[in-house]
């Protein structure tokens, strides 16, 4: 559920930074909130989350 949550959030960022300017920095958050939902363990992560990384 997490991951279709974020997918959702990637697409939404990438759409509103209109394609090329929205993509990378979409890409990286979701990659940071990934790492720190699969290494680090964290259980819990919110929209605030993303738009702060």
């Amino acid at each position: 559920m997490k991951f279709a949550y974020l997918n959702i959030l990637w697409l939404g960022s990438t759409l509103l930074g209109v394609g090329l300017f929205g993509f990378f920095p979409a890409t990286m958050t979701s990659f940071i909130l990934l790492k720190s939902f699969i290494v680090d363990g964290e259980t819990e992560w919110t929209v605030q989350d993303f738009f702060s990384c």
